[in-house]
């Protein structure tokens, strides 16, 4: 169902309608009955009883209901009840008139000033119809259409919903259509009244307030149903026409500016792409060039945008230098942090390894930039507020910037405390390269101090790795240094792209047949380690002070390999876990390799730790320096995610032991019981109630429970009576008002607070920041159902009207301010509320001006029901 909607139309004060006397062809006698008839019964004798109404007795005692009798020669309906009616009836969908005696008209018919003609079946005409050989017209509501006529009549939806239409109509003096081009077969078409131009439809409507296609032209027409030429302004858009009518389209030069019309249309607030290039149109519709400010307003909010474009208004992307200060122009959008500091395309990439756009990015430099609020880039310490939604904050990091404003790698000592960056962003709630951990604050904490151990004395162990290139013994040959050592078959040629046995070692040649030394990896994880002198190795070798194990085939191995019979744990680098082990190694992942960091534990033997002694299951449970940590089956300690052992939950802090009582991690809380086990369900701590959904606090969300709704607020904490929850995000800082019954339920109806009226809907505070709320018909969806966007009291015709902080408008003038985005205006309308509180209905005049109003909103820019025009400023303007 559509939102009600009452178009009123109206021709303007300059139409001159001179009064058209309505002569009715009384010549006619018969008219072609389009209807099927209306089925009537010739009556059986009886007689007429007038009681709280006229009703017929037949002689048997039962009388007529719900049907059409003929009696005495003349057509009556009778009601369910059995009375006779009068007057207007819809039957079955179709309006019939009884005269004052009852009796069913036929044929012409003046009523109330207005012709009206009838099929002898009775029905009402209420479209064009050919009475004696001549198409007559008459409007929706039936009224007879000659000259110019003002047509009220009620429009009803599938749905079910009704709303009056406001129409204006022409036909010729006679009735008859009117015919621009005097064809009979397309009816309609231009008309000029008092030197502006009208377009009347093929069934006598003037068309107004759209575009129109006129022999393959467009047009556009005013509210009033004139004719465009020139500028033209509708609300808050802007249109311009040709001097013949025809709407314009392109760019179009008025004085000194560039404005971009699209059939007729003047864009604003956008880019238009044209010729190959995309140029950026201001609020006001101008070509903009250089530094261009956008501003964004709501009815309690401002903020700003800057662009910057070329000097020819197309789109920029580099450095700009203003001020003594750089700029970043992404697109001819200025970097800020208002959406997060931009550090480098790499910090940014989704699951998929594709760039999130979302984070606008200095692309050409591999450590990256951060911009500050201004936009200017950062040098030195730099912290982002960044902004919230529900308390989850996003953005909330400090970064350090060389003096050229590139990103610091590395560690950076300060005031006696180290920090670890990357690409200028401080790292926090993880694990250095060097093994330590950094807190929330950033500063490097020593956790767990990796645990020195020999190497078992292993000679062999089980190859897993079968597939492994095997090497080819070599042809004899020599070798040769250039710039680095190759081999030289007898014949001239070079082993390239493969390993090679010489001498009883193996040795690997490059692409370009050069020798490798050190490390090397082949395929998509396998590692070789070769010698200074090239030779491969293999079985242990101690590298830079960590042990690997290396198969007979040369791989490195990873992860658990038996060796002599005994499990030996390896962590994914290819280094020997023993006791506590840091490891850091790179994986692939999409177009990009990922560094990952953390701590591996074994036996000193190096066997897999068994928490149960069981040879089935490897890890578990750990204790180490009063705390319990978690050891998976490969040997990783698992961190920040919640584990289930044995049918229980555990949460692991991000440094992996495990947590009891309170912890916050990556802005979230968690609570878990004494033993360890998370926490489920509500928890009373001090004076506040809480609820836990398997250890985590639940915050900023309604919670079911027990047949209720509850509020948590930010901070967690069951919320009651009034609440309210600041949002900032892009600069924008907004609050919302709630109320909640005194247990934390949801709540709807009035509240009295500080001498002033509230309503509340399922705990909302009904305000004019979501457009003021009258009645629930007035923001219904084009489904039917009600736009929950726009809170509304529903048990109350007129409705009310509140302003943005909430409070009941009692009695008076009221503007709704609305927002305005990109210069756009939304919801600025003029309320009027009568004394009562209610919403006022209908006329209201004013310093010597009438007004029209329905549920309170004054209307504008339409017809009111008597036909008078009503302007952008609401007042009625009579044209006859």
């Amino acid at each position: 169902m559509e939102r009600e909607r009452i178009a009123m139309k109206k021709m303007l004060a300059a139409i001159s309608i001179a009064a058209v006397l309505a002569i009715v062809p009384v010549t006619i006698t018969k008219a072609v009955d389009n209807d099927l008839g209306t089925d009537s019964a010739t009556v059986m004798s009886g007689k007429w009883i007038h009681g709280a109404g006229w009703w017929y007795q037949y002689e048997d005692g039962s009388y007529p209901k719900n049907c059409f009798s003929e009696i005495s020669g003349k057509t009556y309906y009778f009601d369910n009840s059995g009375y006779m009616v009068t007057g207007w009836q819809k039957i079955n969908g179709e309006y019939y008139y009884f005269d004052d005696n009852g009796a069913m008209t036929t044929g012409w018919q003046s009523i109330n000033g207005r012709w009206y003609y009838f099929y002898e079946s009775g029905v009402m005409v209420n479209c064009a119809t050919e009475i004696n050989n001549k198409k007559q017209m008459f409007t929706p509501s039936g009224q007879w259409v000659n000259n110019w006529t003002f047509d009220t009549y009620k429009d009803t939806y599938d749905s079910g919903i009704t709303y009056n239409r406001y129409r204006w109509y022409y036909a010729n003096a006679d009735g008859t259509p009117y015919d621009y081009n005097k064809n009979d077969d397309i009816q309609g078409g231009w008309l000029q009244r008092g030197g502006k131009w009208y377009y009347i439809d093929y069934d006598g409507e003037m068309l107004n307030g759209r575009k129109i296609t006129v022999y393959g032209k467009k047009y556009r027409l005013r509210s009033d149903g004139s004719m465009v030429t020139g500028w033209y302004q509708r609300g808050s858009d802007w249109y311009y026409s040709n001097a013949d009518g025809t709407v314009y389209d392109g760019w179009l030069l008025c004085g000194k500016d560039w404005y971009y019309i699209s059939d007729g249309h003047m864009e604003k607030s956008t880019w238009i792409d044209s010729k190959g290039k995309a140029y950026y149109l201001g609020e006001d519709g101008k070509l903009v060039s250089g530094w261009y400010c956008l501003t964004f307003k709501s009815a309690v909010t401002t903020s700003t945008v800057w662009k910057y474009m070329n000097p020819d208004g197309s789109r920029y992307t580099g450095w700009v230098s203003s001020g003594g200060q750089w700029y970043y122009i992404k697109d001819s959008v200025m970097l800020a942090d208002k959406w997060d500091a931009c550090i480098n395309k790499e910090d940014y990439r989704n699951s998929d390894g594709k760039i999130d756009d979302k984070y606008y990015v200095a692309l050409n430099d591999a450590r990256g930039y951060v911009f500050d609020t201004t936009g200017a880039m950062v040098t030195g310490w730099y912290h982002t507020t960044g902004y919230s939604n529900n308390q989850n904050v996003y953005g909330n990091n400090w970064y350090y910037m060389d003096d050229d404003g590139q990103g610091y790698n590395g560690w950076l000592k300060n005031n006696g405390s180290w920090y670890y960056f990357s690409k200028g962003s401080m790292k926090t709630n993880c694990y250095a390269p060097d093994g330590s951990y950094l807190g929330a604050d950033g500063v490097s904490r020593k956790n767990i101090t990796a645990v020195s151990a020999n190497v078992p004395a292993i000679t062999n162990a089980a190859d897993n790795n079968s597939d492994t290139e095997s090497s080819t013994t070599v042809k004899s040959g020599k070798w040769i240094l250039g710039s680095r050592w190759w081999y030289q078959y007898d014949d001239g040629s070079y082993p390239k792209n493969c390993f090679l046995k010489i001498n009883g070692k193996t040795y690997y040649f490059d692409n370009s047949g050069y020798m490798v030394t050190g490390w090397q990896k082949k395929g998509w994880d396998n590692y070789y380690y070769f010698d200074t002198n090239g030779a491969m190795v293999t079985g242990w070798q101690k590298i830079d002070g960590k042990w690997y194990y290396f198969y007979e085939s040369g791989k490195m191995a990873q992860r658990i390999v038996k060796i002599n019979n005994k499990n030996q744990v390896f962590a994914p680098s290819g280094q020997w876990v023993s006791g506590w082990t840091f490891d850091t190694h790179t994986e692939p992942f999409g177009n990009v390799n990922r560094t990952y960091r953390g701590w591996y534990y074994a036996n000193v033997d190096g066997t897999p730790y068994d928490y149960n002694k069981n040879d089935d299951i490897d890890g578990g449970w750990l204790q180490y320096g009063g705390k319990w940590y978690y050891i998976g089956s490969g040997g990783t300690m698992l961190t920040d995610r919640t584990v289930t052992v044995y049918g229980k939950k555990y949460r692991l802090k991000d440094d992996g032991s495990m947590l009891t009582g309170w912890d916050q991690s990556h802005g979230e809380w968690y609570y878990s019981n004494p033993d360890g086990t998370v926490y489920d369900g509500w928890l009373l701590y001090g004076k506040d109630w809480y609820y836990l959904s398997n250890g985590y606090m639940n915050k900023g969300k309604w919670i079911d429970s027990k047949g209720k709704e509850y509020y948590l607020g930010r901070d967690g904490k069951l919320a009651s009576g009034w609440y309210s929850e600041t949002y900032r995000a892009a600069g924008i800082t907004s609050t919302r008002w709630m109320y909640m019954n005194s247990d934390g339920s949801r709540y709807t109806g009035w509240v009295s607070s500080g001498g002033k009226w509230y309503y509340i809907i399922d705990s909302q505070m009904i305000s004019d920041v979501r457009s003021s709320c009258i009645n629930i018909e007035d923001y219904r969806n084009s489904d039917g159902e009600i736009n929950k966007e726009y809170y509304t009291v529903e048990n109350n015709t007129r409705g009310y009207v509140f302003d943005n902080t909430g409070a009941m408008v009692t009695t008076g003038w009221y503007h709704v301010m609305g927002s305005v985005y990109n210069g756009n205006p939304s919801g600025s309308k003029w309320y009027y509320v009568d004394a009562d509180g209610q919403a006022h209905n209908g006329w209201l005049k004013y310093n010597g001006s009438w007004y029209y109003f329905e549920k309170g909103r004054m209307l504008t820019d339409c017809y009111a029901p008597d036909g008078s025009y009503l302007g952008s400023d609401g007042i009625s303007r009579k044209i006859r």
